[in-house]
């Protein structure tokens, strides 16, 4: 979710919250959370300029958000993947 606080009409400051209950409820054991904090600098305000500034920042996140949402997606379908290769054997069964 982004916060926007408007300090003066010069000056506007974007923080991006994250509810992590949400995150990790989506992505189960990939501690999803520390990758969203890290992109999008949670909690950290940002400065920004005028209304163009914004609407790049809006853009941008919204970029990143796709991108990382990707990413974790073709991670838990690797983790599948690699739990079935680790699974599988060679057994033959014996036809008498």
């Amino acid at each position: 979710r982004i916060i926007l606080n408007l300090s003066d009409m010069s000056t506007l400051f974007v923080s991006n919250s994250l509810m992590g209950t949400k995150i990790e409820k989506a992505f189960p054991n990939l501690k999803a959370t520390v990758a969203f904090s890290f992109l999008f600098k949670a909690e950290e305000n940002q400065r920004l300029s005028d209304l163009r500034s914004l609407q790049k920042k809006t853009m941008e996140t919204s970029l990143l958000l796709g991108n990382l949402i990707d990413v974790l997606e073709e991670i838990e379908d690797a983790k599948g993947e690699l739990l079935s290769l680790i699974s599988a054997d060679f057994s033959v069964d014996s036809q008498t």
